[in-house]
Order: structure tokens, then C-alpha cells, then sequence
């Protein structure tokens, strides 16, 4: 007989640890079926090191033997913006499909995310996937497509980043660029909180969504979570000369236990200083660092809306080239 339990993160041993990695490992090759299993110390990490503001729950289906067949997790973000909201994620190993092992865990999920308020849940899978086809069965449509996008550092031109560069002098004529690693520097906090909010301008599709801001002591407290899981962050933003504002900003993301990856995050510019290259300039200073100081950085990974054809423009160009294809799925709960 299946049984479903729902699991402390700051308490599980060794051994449920390895399982929840097999399953993991599972998850994140239905993306990038040939990347390195995924370890132990990093899904230790990503269930307990979290910033303050947010809380991840866990259910686990284990068999008589006590093998875990699937795993589910339950964010929960208590912000001002989106309290309606709940992020599922979830998986059962593809021998132990089909047999309702995922609807109990998801049913176990949606039942406290009802309890704490929320009436709306989110989650991902690669578009035409087990998972993608479940999710419709037990409720959920999609209402977005991401595409994830994979350069390889080894095929990156150095000649076209550096052409960027250059020419950034002529097309943003008044701008200058400031860079931090790690903490965002004092000085700068309440500017980068203001223009992290031009990620609102991304496209959403049908999601259930609303703008979401990042205030200074946010920032800070995300900042101090990353900085526990042991990931580095680049970060560089262009300012406005003539009045000291921030008018876009990218990062890069260095995982602790994956050497071999880089993660393109954020990259946006403010729409009243957009068609003068900013994208393009941030993004080729943080490349051609990676290229002098990560060598053993392999690749580089991002995702962007399908829709969002600007950004995907610059990532072609660059080199991007597509992964995955991933459905937004959202479920509303009655």
C-alpha cells in the first residue's frame, strides 16, 4: 500500500535525502536530459535555505518497502502582492505512473493551500510531458509557454560581444554601467528595488498574476538566502546619467553545487530607455567576464516567455538555443 506523508525539511536523514535526489534527477532530465544527477547537498539546500518571506512544504509517497515513489512541494510566498498564489511542483518516478500516486500528492498539496488561503495554484512541465498531460487531466491549462534556452560557452563569440561593447558609446550616449557581486551596494538598494519592478512588463499570458515589487528589505533578505546556499551572483545595471536612475539591469547566477552551469536571471530595461542596446550591453559585459573568470562554467541557461520576442531576439544572437519548451500550468481551487 502507497502511503503519503507530508515530511520536515530540517528533518530528514541521509537516506530520504538520496531518494528525494534520485527524484529530482528524474524532474530535471525531463528538461535537460543529459546534465549531471542532481546532488544530495543541493536539494538539502533548496528545501531548508530560503529567504524569511517564503515557506516550502513537502509530501513524499513511499511503498511498503519504504521507497519513495514521488515527491511534491508546496511554495508559499507571504508578500503584499499575489496572496491568492501557490507554486506546486511535483513528480513521480515514470514506473509508478499512472496509478494515482500524483493526484494524492497533489491533492495533499491543494488541500493546505486551500487551508492557508490560496486559491490558485502554479506549476511547470516540458510542453507534450507525463506531467503536462496529468496536470490537464486533474484540472490545470496552461496559460503560458517559457521556452528554456541553453548556450554553450565554448561556442560563444567573444568578437560579437565585444562589438556590443563597442559600439554601446553611440547608442546609449548618456548611460554608464555600475556592477556589484553579491550584496547589492547601499547606495544603489532603493534604485535596484525600483527598477527590479520592470519585470512586470514581461509577458505573463493568462496567469493569475499580479505586478509583484521588491521593496529594500526583500532584496535583502533574498540576498542573504543565496548568500547561504553558497551562489554567487554578478550583477550589473545601466544608470541614467542626467538623473542617477537605474534604467535596466541582468544577473548572472553561479550555482554553488553546479560548477559546470551558469543561469542567466533577470535581465529587463525600463520602456522609456528601451532601442538603445542596453539589453545587449549588460548582457555582453557579464558574458565576457564569464568567459576570462569561469572557465569551467559549461553553460549557460535562461528562460523567457515564448511570447516575449525582444528578449529571445538578443538571446539568439548570442547563441541561446532552445531546450525545452515548458508549460505554465494553473489550477484554480474551489
Amino acid at each position: 500500500m502507497v502511503t503519503i506523508e507530508e515530511l520536515d525539511p530540517a528533518s530528514l536523514d541521509e537516506a530520504t535525502l538520496a531518494q528525494l535526489a534520485e527524484l529530482a534527477t528524474i524532474e530535471e532530465r525531463a528538461f535537460a536530459p543529459d546534465d549531471p544527477p542532481v546532488e544530495v547537498a543541493e536539494v538539502a539546500d533548496e528545501l531548508r535555505v530560503l529567504p524569511t518571506f517564503e515557506e516550502r512544504l513537502l509530501w513524499v509517497a513511499r511503498d511498503p518497502d519504504g521507497r519513495l515513489l514521488g515527491r511534491a512541494t508546496l511554495d508559499i510566498e507571504h508578500r503584499e502582492e499575489n496572496k491568492h498564489l501557490a507554486e506546486v511542483s511535483l513528480v513521480v518516478r515514470p514506473e509508478d505512473r499512472r496509478q494515482g500516486v500524483g493526484r494524492r500528492l497533489l491533492d495533499d498539496a491543494a488541500g493546505r493551500a486551500r487551508t492557508a488561503g490560496r486559491t490558485t495554484l502554479l506549476g511547470a512541465s516540458p510542453v507534450g510531458s507525463d506531467g503536462a498531460a496529468a496536470a490537464q487531466v486533474l484540472g490545470a491549462e496552461s496559460v503560458l509557454v517559457e521556452r528554456i534556452s541553453r548556450l554553450r560557452t565554448a561556442e560563444l563569440d567573444r568578437s560579437l560581444l565585444e562589438a556590443w561593447v563597442a559600439r554601446a558609446p553611440e547608442r546609449a550616449a548618456g548611460y554608464s554601467l555600475v556592477a556589484w557581486d553579491g550584496r547589492c551596494p547601499d547606495e544603489l538598494l532603493e534604485p535596484f528595488a525600483g527598477i527590479m519592478a520592470v519585470m512586470n512588463t514581461a509577458p505573463r499570458g493568462d496567469m493569475d498574476m499580479e505586478d509583484e515589487f521588491y521593496t529594500p528589505e526583500l532584496i535583502r533578505d533574498f540576498e542573504a538566502s543565496i548568500e547561504r546556499k553558497g551562489t554567487n551572483v554578478w550583477t550589473i545595471a545601466a544608470r541614467h546619467d542626467a538623473t542617477g536612475q537605474l534604467a535596466g539591469y541582468t544577473a548572472l547566477f553561479f550555482p554553488k553545487h553546479r560548477p559546470w552551469q551558469a543561469e542567466q536571471g533577470d535581465t529587463g530595461v525600463d520602456p522609456a530607455h528601451r532601442d538603445r542596446g542596453l539589453g545587449r550591453w549588460l548582457k555582453a559585459v557579464n558574458l565576457l567576464r564569464l568567459l576570462d573568470e569561469r572557465p569551467e562554467a559549461q553553460v549557460v541557461d535562461t528562460g523567457n516567455a515564448a511570447t516575449n520576442e525582444p528578449m529571445l531576439n538578443i538571446n539568439v544572437a548570442l547563441g541561446f538555443r532552445p531546450l525545452v519548451e515548458v508549460a505554465i500550468l494553473q489550477r484554480k481551487l474551489t
